[in-house]
């Protein structure tokens, strides 16, 4: 019998084996040298993998090489354009012929709903109106703006005076475009700013009368003195003092854009709101910075918990969602809403891995490119496919989420590393310009279609349509949209689909699909083709963020020793926890890291506006490997 010392002498004085294990699995190829580890590797039969000994390590590494690339598929996709291809489609939406023929029959009085002093006057005086939130489809901000100046007031300014032929077609159109362009400037969101602004406006002239000794008030808008007094009821009297600042640059902001001096520039307004602020000793409670321990038992236990179906489709999203806040750092608006706000597209989801590499957070990657953020500018977000604290098995979650969603997976080699993308597309159709009878005829349209995806889909595209086409509130003009059909790169079948629609009159283009889909309601609920939205996705996670911290209590205090709160206070949980922590991390872990904080005010999104030529210089410049070992950022979670 051969003693346990002389098999170690014996595996000592044997040669050494290396083995090059290939397989489809995130973050499993590699140079082994004990072939325990090598049937652990391959030990999963549903996953495609391959072996072999080699005497030297480097044979072993090309092994992995060329199984690497002889797995890799070329994919048909469309040829590559600069540019986000979603950004594209809104312009393409905003300006399409039905919807500037809609406004056109409402400046003309022909939408059947009489104008009133709710209708937006042209600012040229001419006393055409529209139904800038109904005709237009455009959210209330918009509306309350009234940036309307009417086609024929335009080509007044533009045609030679005096002059008797009539403008052509072709320049009529341009104008048309750009009064479309003009009255929906800016932001939804910021426009629906304005509203509010307007609102709170009013509540001031009316609680403090509209008439003083026989004089109209003036508005806050108005002048440096009746803004003062603005601010002084909205701080003490209305009990916004925590709105000051807002209020301030949404009314500066405003006001530049109707023309009118910007009061809120004034010194003695800039003291005034100084002084208010000073005084009421306001501040502004942040959100709790959630930790380690509790993204770890979200993950982990939390979210199966919460749904009832652990190993679902919803609890699978729910798990990317976290992670991609938790440890991407992203804003919950750039996870969700993806092809209608700055949410994850499917495509730019990348697994990147380097089996040769020898850093554990950055050889397997998962990386995410968010083509525009709620400041307008892009960037990489790279996440270690295992983190090195918490363990925190990124890659598994992302992967076991594209799975239920059943996407197609495409594997490419790109210098020298392998990358796995979703390729998931979609058909959509705009409803700018639908009146309700439109939108009859095309659910008709698309009853009739041959398409099995659109038959697939029709009955949710159904509902999704008509809960659209009557959004109202912020961004509503993104959301009026549906997609109804779904395949890969080289499904021709959308591309005729998306033909036949355009040859019908319908503004329909076929485009990358979200990452995160939202789902069909009851007890089995399936994915939908829509993307997963933020109003949807905060409740869930404020209540898993609480009973994460709930499970971490003991008598009633919290034994997590990364949770800083001081006695008697209660947590607030929001998204926001969630990239707090992962900025947190980050900093703490620099010294061993070696990041710096450029580095991760850059991968966070902070500062952009003061970063954004540091932002360009750095992604323009960064490889592929480069852009992985950003992973290293947050890697020590």
């Amino acid at each position: 019998m051969v003693t346990l010392a002389e098999e170690e002498r014996g595996r000592a004085a044997a040669p050494d084996v290396f083995f090059g294990v290939y397989s489809d699995a995130v973050g499993v190829s590699g140079v082994f040298n004990d072939l325990r580890l090598v049937e652990a590797a391959t030990a999963d039969g549903s996953v495609f993998s391959t072996s072999r000994s080699f005497v030297t390590h480097e044979e072993a590494a090309r092994f992995i090489r060329s199984a690497t690339i002889a797995r890799a598929t070329v994919p048909l996709v469309e040829p590559a354009e600069k540019g986000s291809l979603v950004k594209r489609a809104h312009l393409a939406e905003k300006l399409s012929d039905a919807r500037l023929a809609m406004i056109d029959r409402c400046i003309a009085g022909l939408c059947g709903v009489a104008h009133d002093e709710t209708s937006t006057a042209c600012l040229g005086g001419c006393g055409r109106c529209l139904h800038v939130d109904t005709c237009a489809q455009m959210g209330r901000g918009f509306a309350a703006l009234g940036n309307f100046r009417c086609v024929t007031c335009r080509l007044s300014e533009l045609v030679v005076p005096g002059a008797t032929a009539a403008p052509s077609r072709e320049i009529e159109t341009v104008v048309k475009r750009t009064m479309v362009l003009e009255l929906n400037q800016g932001k939804e969101t910021t426009a629906a700013g304005y509203a509010d602004y307007t609102q709170l406006e009013e509540r001031y002239a009316l609680g403090m009368g509209k008439v003083l000794d026989g004089a109209a008030l003036q508005l806050p808008r108005h002048n440096a003195e009746s803004f003062k007094n603005f601010l002084t009821w909205m701080a003490i009297d209305a009990d916004r003092a925590r709105s000051v600042e807002s209020v301030m640059r949404t009314a500066g902001a405003m006001m530049v854009k109707l023309g009118l001096p910007d009061v809120t520039k004034d010194g003695s307004v800039k003291a005034h709101a100084k002084d208010l602020l000073d005084g009421l000793s306001e501040e502004h409670e942040p959100a709790t910075t959630a930790t380690p321990t509790m993204l770890k038992w979200c993950v982990e236990t939390g979210i199966g918990e919460r749904f009832a179906h652990p190993g679902g489709f919803v609890a699978a999203r729910e798990r990317v969602q976290f992670l991609c806040e938790g440890v991407g750092g992203c804003r919950i608006g750039e996870v969700c809403g993806g092809g209608e706000s700055h949410g994850i597209l499917a495509n730019n989801l990348r697994f990147i891995e380097d089996p040769m590499g020898t850093d554990e957070l950055t050889r397997s990657v998962v990386e995410f490119k968010l083509e525009h953020s709620k400041t307008g500018f892009s960037r990489y977000l790279n996440m270690a496919a295992v983190t090195a604290t918490s363990g925190l098995r990124v890659a598994d979650a992302v992967m076991a989420y594209c799975r239920a969603a059943e996407f197609k997976m495409v594997t490419t080699v790109q210098a020298g590393v392998r990358v796995i993308t979703p390729d998931f597309w979609v058909v959509r159709v705009s409803l700018l310009g639908l009146d309700e009878r439109g939108l009859i005829k095309l659910m008709n349209v698309l009853r009739k279609d041959k398409s099995p995806s659109v038959a697939k889909h029709l009955d949710v595209t159904k509902v999704e349509a008509q809960r659209r086409y009557g959004a109202t509130g912020n961004e509503s003009q993104a959301k009026k949209y549906v997609n109804i059909a779904s395949g890969d790169s080289t499904d021709k079948s959308l591309d005729e689909l998306a033909a036949r629609l355009t040859k019908l009159g319908y503004t329909a283009q076929k485009l990358p699909g979200p990452l995160l889909l939202a789902t069909t309601g009851g007890n089995r609920q399936v994915p939908k083709l829509m993307p997963y939205s933020t109003s949807t996705a905060s409740a869930p996670t404020k209540e898993i963020l609480t009973s994460a911290w709930q499970a971490g209590c003991v008598g009633g205090a919290s034994q997590d020793v990364d949770l800083d709160l001081e006695p008697g206070t209660q947590p607030k949980w929001s998204t926001h926890s969630l990239r707090r922590l992962g900025d947190t991390v980050a900093r703490r872990y620099r010294h061993v890291t070696g990041v710096t904080s450029d580095q991760i005010d850059i991968y966070f999104g902070w500062q952009e506006k003061i970063l954004l030529l540091a932002m360009q210089v750095h992604y323009a410049t960064m490889s592929i490997r480069e852009r992985m070992n950003s992973a290293k950022i947050t890697g020590m979670m």
